[in-house]
């Protein structure tokens, strides 16, 4: 798919990093997270890192375990946290429920496909400055900030 695509550029050379925050599936990522893996880098969740910057250490060579994005299988969201994904067409378990249109939050993890990417992600081609790197993150989501649908 297109996010797949964007993060095997970076291993081209052509970006120092991806961030996606939206609309993405496991089988979207899961072949470009074994390459990048493969060669060096990473694919780690994008809302640690926008929520709590701060809890990055300057001298952090490694990024903390609860930021490293795996999928796991399950038949419930493993990255499920209430209140911080809009439901869309693509999450929903229940999709006829956003007819209205209207923004819903998932406030539980039976509302959203157990596939669903919820948090956001961003990759990184090879072992980059943590703080580089966080820093990058939140420059971005200050402009745009990230919608985690």
């Amino acid at each position: 798919g297109g996010a797949g695509n964007k993060m095997l550029m970076l291993l081209e050379g052509r970006g120092g990093g991806y961030i996606q925050d939206r609309g993405v599936s496991r089988w979207d990522t899961c072949a470009a997270e074994a390459c990048i893996e493969a060669h060096g880098g990473v694919l780690l969740k994008l809302l640690p890192v926008v929520t709590s910057p701060t809890t990055f250490s300057a001298d952090s060579t490694t990024w903390p375990p609860d930021c490293r994005y795996h999928y796991r299988a399950s038949t419930t969201n493993q990255d499920f946290l209430s209140g911080t994904s809009a439901l869309t067409m693509h999450n929903a378990t229940d999709v006829a429920s956003l007819a209205d249109g209207r923004v819903q939050l998932a406030t539980d993890v039976t509302q959203v496909k157990p596939y669903a990417n919820l948090l956001g992600l961003f990759a990184l081609a090879a072992p980059a400055d943590i703080a580089s790197s966080v820093a990058m993150i939140t420059a971005a989501a200050a402009t745009a900030p990230p919608r985690y649908d």
